[in-house]
């Protein structure tokens, strides 16, 4: 702008310069002395602006810099507030359920504390079995068709009196069906009825059932080791804040996260699944189990945790799609758009974020959700690519 208006004002001094030069040639050298100070000072003039606009660059340069600096600590502040906001939403679900994951975990515990008392009677006994004197050949048999079965009351009964019957010409039939159901030997019992019908019946029996009860309780141990353990893993899984990304096969965040939710779906709930093989994913595997987790929460309440919930995960194209559906009382057509907004709820108690934060979720992955409700059906379909 400024060198536009000296080249102006040049441009004039040199057009009267021209004019006065026509009218007298005596002028002429003064004339020429003035047009080269004019140039001089025009030369200093845009020196200097030339100068002032380099100081304005510069500072502008600063203020650029500076308003960077604090546009990228606001973004670092807004990204560990997101975090924040996303963990404090993962904790209030884990909260809410952790009544039934601790009834989930207690029951395993007792049935390694039952197991373990009667592992402390058995060895309390040992020194009197030891001292029993009896077939050793016929007791093994029996430890060999002892079996480990879970049977109801109703189904223990029906055994006993089914084994009544075939033992017509043992001595205390009664007292030979309830111990051989209790190690689990039923059903055809032809070739051992020469074992029943001995006279020291009575002692392979008692210690085979002994030893019996030992492993059974070993072997209960051990699954309800193996219990607390996905529990336990579950929950790490799905409480863990990590921001790495890491190969995972998406059907184990799923169980872990239905894992979580057992004490409130193994009654009223049908869960009907349907996996594909599916290769792993490099995801944030802590991210994804909220997703599934909000998901599922919000499937259980729509029906009122009683009801058919559907699960496909399956490979299609360069994507993994995830399927989750209920058929309980479906979402408002008039609403479905808004359901993925920030602190939209039609929850008293609900804080509409649960679905803002699983949208960002998916985003994170570059993923896509989609949602399909009528009453009676509600899907909502997660994509992930591989």
């Amino acid at each position: 702008m400024h060198t536009k208006k000296y080249f102006f004002r040049f441009s004039l001094i040199f057009i009267c310069t021209i004019v006065l030069v026509a009218i007298s040639e005596e002028y002429v050298f003064p004339l020429i002395i003035s047009y080269f100070t004019f140039m001089f000072m025009i030369l200093i003039l845009i020196k200097k602006d030339f100068i002032n606009l380099q100081t304005e660059k510069h500072d502008l340069k600063k203020q650029l810099a500076k308003k960077s600096t604090e546009l990228s600590d606001l973004l670092t502040q807004l990204t560990k507030t997101e975090q924040k906001l996303i963990q404090t939403e993962k904790i209030a679900i884990l909260g809410k359920e952790m009544a039934g994951i601790t009834h989930e975990i207690n029951t395993p515990l007792g049935v390694i504390s039952s197991s373990i008392s009667n592992i402390r009677v058995f060895l309390e006994q040992l020194p009197v079995l030891f001292d029993m004197s009896c077939n050793k050949s016929d007791l093994i048999i029996l430890l060999k068709r002892s079996s480990q079965s879970l049977l109801s009351s109703k189904e223990e009964r029906k055994l006993r009196r089914n084994l009544v019957k075939q033992l017509v010409n043992v001595d205390d039939p009664e007292f030979v069906a309830n111990h051989l159901v209790n190690m689990g030997i039923y059903g055809d019992i032809e070739d051992i009825l020469p074992i029943l019908q001995s006279p020291d019946k009575s002692k392979i029996i008692e210690i085979a059932y002994k030893i019996s009860t030992l492993q059974s309780g070993v072997t209960n141990i051990s699954i309800a080791i193996d219990k607390v353990i996905k529990i336990a893993t579950a929950v790490n899984v799905y409480g863990n804040n990590s921001n790495k990304k890491i190969a995972v096969n998406i059907i184990d965040g799923i169980e872990n996260t239905l894992l979580l939710y057992r004490n409130k779906t193994k009654l009223g709930i049908n869960i009907i699944r349907d996996y594909s093989e599916l290769p792993d994913v490099i995801c944030y595997p802590d991210k994804l189990c909220q997703v599934w987790a909000n998901l599922i929460h919000n499937a259980l309440q729509a029906m009122d945790y009683k009801g058919e919930l559907q699960i496909e995960a399956r490979l299609q194209d360069s994507n993994i799609c995830v399927n989750i559906s209920d058929n309980g009382i479906g979402i408002p057509t008039d609403i479905q758009a808004k359901i993925f907004e920030p602190y939209f709820t039609t929850k008293s108690t609900g804080n509409g974020l649960g679905l803002d934060i699983v949208k960002h979720i998916i985003d994170k992955h570059d993923g896509m959700i989609t949602v399909v409700s009528k009453p009676g059906q509600t899907l909502f379909s997660v994509s992930i690519p591989i």
